[in-house]
């Protein structure tokens, strides 16, 4: 159970770097059309394969092949917003299949049952991190992608696939 939880909380790391990505990678519509990958490591095992796939105003995020997170994006103007709408179980030891907030709650507490509801308090507060609306700007040279979110810039080179 330990490890159970220990996973848990380093996936909600994974996640907010993730996020951090595609926070500042949704941009122009027309310009994030597709599917833009990069390896990271920081985070993950290194040389981990970030994928992120923009199409018509939804996106997924995978992570070495895995689904990660979807949701819904708006770009114009090297602006953009994303919300997601749901996280793959997997990630939390769950049923391969997509979850979202409300769902992904139910389905830790009957996983972990009710002793360990402080324990559970906290892992929520990171889902419930996972489900915010985040807005950032963004710009696309050739296959560099620039991402800036809150002041902070990360810049890495992304291929569209």
């Amino acid at each position: 159970m330990v490890n159970k939880i220990f996973s848990l909380k380093k996936m909600v790391i994974i996640w907010v770097f993730g996020l951090i990505f595609v926070d500042v990678v949704n941009a122009q519509t027309n310009d994030l059309s597709g599917i833009w990958i990069t390896t990271i490591g920081e985070y993950t095992q290194v040389g981990s394969l970030l994928e992120m796939k923009f199409d018509n105003g939804n996106f997924t995020i995978s992570l070495d092949g895995i689904f990660f997170t979807k949701g819904t994006y708006t770009a114009n103007s090297g602006i953009y917003t994303i919300k997601t709408s749901s996280v793959y179980g997997t990630w939390f030891m769950l049923e391969a299949k997509w979850y979202s907030q409300d769902e992904i709650k139910t389905a830790l507490k009957i996983l972990l049952g009710p002793d360990r509801f402080k324990n559970l308090e906290e892992m929520f507060a990171g889902v419930d991190s996972m489900f915010i609306i985040e807005t950032g700007t963004y710009s696309v040279t050739g296959n560099r992608l620039t991402m800036r979110k809150d002041g902070e810039t990360l810049s890495l080179t992304y291929n569209r696939k």
